[in-house]
């Protein structure tokens, strides 16, 4: 491509949009669209790749994504310069923003797309952010996993607590930088929706569900059971008291 703005037309179905999902793919180690990486395979073979020739801030790399079908699973391989490299050490290379319908969701859908749309903001400008990020999924997944063996009465409920301290841990950390992120963004956006809103006032906050309270976190997801042992809701809302206001000077959107 070149320096500039950059024009892409053609009839549809023919990869106008896979060409944008791609690039956005090799900025962020992951699709911004599909949830499972084995959508991102088409019928024809049982891989699929992307390749890319980078120029940012004054360096040039190769960046490389290769998924191959396992099953009903696709095998991600990165690679950065021909060295492989983990998903959390891609994003950061470069950086992009990308706008498509769904995008409409960030209103009229419910919180996991304003989170997946903050984590496809963070672990570009975050030093970190998509490291932590990877490390509160696997976090998830591990104390999920025990939680359902704890209620089949295969493992003692004091088994939790470690993986409680990791959540908080990581899940603070995570947090932090999210709600960090929508302050320092909230000036802006209320100045951009004044401007074609009329005057119209727009406010936004993270709102967080850290205290416990049955009322609340009914509907909360198994990762978050805040019932007996399993409640790390006040030891998150301790460490994020704990935590210093994260520096915003040098920040570079």
């Amino acid at each position: 491509m070149e320096p500039g703005v950059n024009v892409f037309v053609g009839a549809n179905g023919q990869g106008k949009t896979n060409l944008l999902e791609a690039v956005a793919m090799l900025a962020l180690s992951a699709s911004p669209r599909a949830r499972r990486e084995i959508e991102l395979v088409g019928p024809v073979a049982p891989a699929s790749r992307i390749e890319a020739d980078v120029e940012s801030a004054g360096r040039k790399i190769e960046l490389t994504i290769a998924l191959n079908v396992d099953g009903d699973r696709a095998r991600r391989t990165i690679e950065v310069d021909g060295a492989r490299r983990r998903a959390f050490d891609l994003p950061g290379h470069f950086r992009v923003t990308l706008f498509w319908p769904d995008d409409l969701g960030l209103i009229k859908a419910g919180p996991d797309q304003r989170r997946r749309f903050l984590n496809q903001l963070l672990v570009q400008v975050e030093p970190g952010y998509a490291r932590a990020l990877s490390g509160l999924r696997r976090i998830l997944e591990q104390r999920n996993s025990l939680l359902k063996r704890i209620a089949a009465g295969e493992e003692q409920a004091d088994a939790i607590e470690v993986w409680n301290s990791e959540l908080v841990r990581v899940g603070s950390e995570v947090v932090s930088a999210r709600a960090s992120a929508v302050r320092e963004l909230a000036p802006a956006a209320a100045r951009c929706h004044s401007e074609i809103g009329g005057g119209e006032r727009l406010d936004i906050d993270y709102l967080l569900c850290i205290t416990h309270s049955p009322k609340i976190c009914a509907g909360a997801s198994p990762a978050w059971d805040h019932t007996g042992t399993t409640c790390g809701c006040s030891s998150m809302a301790r460490t994020l008291a704990a935590m210093p206001p994260r520096a915003s000077s040098a920040r570079r959107w």
